[in-house]
């Protein structure tokens, strides 16, 4: 018995180079959303700081 990769039996090459740009157009959204979780991360840790939060048992980085 022969073996056929799967890949190509449906005539389609896995992992095949595309022809286009592809970094250079996403690179403003990959810089958008590490901006977007830098500015949650400093939030949240401002918040867990707050008078309100500092003292409750739910708080993981309280002392």
């Amino acid at each position: 018995m022969f073996r056929i990769p799967f890949a190509k039996m449906f005539g389609v090459t896995p992992l095949k180079k595309f022809p286009g740009p592809v970094m250079e157009p996403m690179a403003p959204f990959f810089v958008a959303g590490a901006v977007i979780y830098y500015g949650v991360y400093k939030a949240q840790t401002a918040m867990e700081a707050s008078d309100e939060w500092k003292n409750d048992p739910r708080n993981k980085s309280r002392q």
